[in-house]
């Protein structure tokens, strides 16, 4: 996966990324009304909430190859906390400005100090989510790969959580 040099690039990778997922849902059989509504998140900015339902699939569609769709999340999840470390960086950038200029205003400085902090905790969500999303892509690849401990003992043979 090709890193991203900017905001450009970040906005431009993540966009593949849920092209990607959009296809793997179609071809396993999701509704296209289904796929309409993530598309309709993602314009809408809801990029999390959107990655959250296509999680939700995972558990939807016995047939979908799951091991896909979790590789593509991680990479989505990898490509979106990119994109708001970005905007984050953006948003300390104008309350160190805004420090520096004497002549600012309380409110502004205010809002700038808040739109910060707002940034720092969907930063925050994202990286949680992104650390789930690495830990089951590890169980896929390692049951993938035959190396899952316990595997084909008793009860449960064969199931993933």
């Amino acid at each position: 996966m090709e890193k991203a040099k900017n905001l450009d690039d970040a906005n431009e990778f993540f966009g593949e990324t849920m092209e990607q997922i959009y296809g793997l849902l179609q071809e396993s059989g999701l509704p296209d009304s289904s796929v309409e509504s993530l598309k309709k998140m993602i314009e809408e900015d809801s990029h999390m909430d959107a990655l959250e339902a296509t999680e939700e699939y995972t558990r939807c569609f016995p047939y979908m190859k799951t091991s896909s769709l979790i590789f593509l999340l991680t990479q989505a999840w990898e490509q979106l906390c990119t994109l708001n470390d970005y905007l984050k960086g953006k948003t300390e950038k104008k309350v160190t400005l805004l420090v520096a200029d004497s002549k600012t205003e309380p409110e502004v400085m205010d809002a700038a100090v808040a739109k910060r902090e707002d940034a720092g905790r969907v930063c925050t969500r994202g990286n949680l989510k992104l650390y789930k999303m690495r830990a089951l892509k590890l169980v896929w690849e390692k049951k993938e790969a035959g190396d899952v401990e316990g595997e084909g003992e008793g009860e449960g043979e064969g199931e993933m959580i």
